[in-house]
C-alpha cells in the first residue's frame, strides 16, 4: 500500500459509484448505483434499478450505525433486519476494497486462483474475518489496482452476490 499511514484514514470517508447486476435468486437486474460513504458504519446508497418489465426504480438506503431506513417510490420505511445485514456486509465490502483492513491481524487473505476478465488472468485474494462474508479481491496484472471485489451472503432464502468494480473520490 502507498502512501503514509496518516494519509490511509482518509479512505474511511469517500464517495463511490459503480454499475453491476444485482442476483437476487433467477432475477437479475442491471444497476447504477452511487454511495457516500463514512465507514466502517455510516453509508447512503442511491440506486436505480433496471426493472425486468423494462422500467426503473430508484430505492435510497442509509445505514447509520445501528439503524437503517430506506425510501421507495417516496415511502420512507425502517430497514428490515435482513435488508441492514445486507448492508452492514456491503459496508463491509467498501472497507476491504480501501485495502487498509488488509494490515489489521484480524483479517487473513489468502492469494487466490486468479479470474479471466478483459482476456487477462487477474490476481486473486481471498479476505476472511470472521463473523463476516469472505471478499475476493481481484488485482490488474499489469497496473496492480484493484479491479473488481465479489462477496456472497446467505440469508434464509436468498443468496446475495455483489461484484464491484470500485471507483471512489476521497474526501477530507
Amino acid at each position: 500500500m502507498r502512501g503514509r499511514p496518516r494519509n490511509w484514514a482518509k479512505l474511511k470517508a469517500f464517495t463511490t459509484s459503480a454499475r453491476g447486476v444485482l442476483s437476487t435468486g433467477d432475477t437479475h437486474q442491471i444497476v447504477i448505483r452511487s454511495g457516500y460513504m463514512s465507514l466502517p458504519d455510516r453509508v447512503k446508497y442511491s440506486a436505480e434499478l433496471t426493472m425486468p418489465n423494462g422500467g426503473s426504480q430508484t430505492i435510497v438506503s442509509v445505514l447509520n450505525g445501528l439503524k437503517g431506513w430506506s425510501q421507495v417510490g417516496g415511502d420512507v420505511i425502517d430497514m428490515p433486519r435482513e435488508i441492514y445485514t445486507i448492508m452492514q456486509s456491503e459496508a463491509y465490502l467498501q472497507w476491504i476494497t480501501s485495502l487498509v483492513p488488509l494490515k489489521d491481524a484480524a483479517n487473513h487473505a489468502d492469494g487466490r486462483a486468479g479470474e479471466q476478465d478483459r482476456g487477462k488472468t487477474a490476481l486473486g485474494v481471498k479476505v476472511a474475518r470472521q463473523g463476516k462474508p469472505d471478499v475476493q479481491l481481484y488485482f490488474d496484472p499489469e497496473s496492480g489496482l484493484l479491479a473488481k471485489a465479489v462477496f456472497s451472503r446467505r440469508s434464509q432464502a436468498r443468496c446475495w452476490n455483489a461484484t464491484t468494480a470500485p471507483t471512489r473520490t476521497t474526501t477530507g
